[in-house]
């Protein structure tokens, strides 16, 4: 999979983030990719605080 850059750096980030967006532009893949991060550190007994994922479809949703 290829990742753009905007993406990248919300990979790369860490705290709290919000992430919003229309139908499929990548809000659960992000999310997903960044669970994933977390996976090897609760793995290892090392797991730090899992950020919370709230997936919505933009500002129709508020």
């Amino acid at each position: 999979m290829k990742i753009d850059e905007k993406r990248q750096a919300i990979l790369d980030s860490s705290g709290h983030l919000l992430i919003e967006g229309g139908p499929g532009c990548g809000k659960t893949t992000i999310a997903l990719l960044k669970a994933q991060q977390y996976a090897p550190h609760a793995r290892a007994g090392t797991a730090r605080p899992l950020p919370e994922f709230l997936a919505g479809g933009g500002p129709a949703d508020h």
